[in-house]
């Protein structure tokens, strides 16, 4: 599960990233690389807590025979 969970999270990382830069590319904006590496570790974090949830309602659900 633990194992699951860092692959999850490098996946998510690398897409935030990827996003992250378009943004800044297509915007002009920069951000420092301290900003930006505490805004990708936050959405990472919240979006890797969302899919946990999903994934448990997933599980319960299935395991009623939903």
């Amino acid at each position: 599960m633990a194992s699951r969970r860092l692959d999850r999270e490098d996946h998510v990382k690398a897409h935030l990233a990827r996003m992250l830069a378009e943004w800044q590319e297509k915007t002009g904006c920069d951000m420092s690389p301290a900003a930006s590496d505490q805004r990708l570790q936050h959405c990472t974090t919240v979006l890797i807590d969302l899919l946990g949830d999903a994934e448990k309602v997933d599980e319960a659900a299935s395991s009623d025979g939903g």
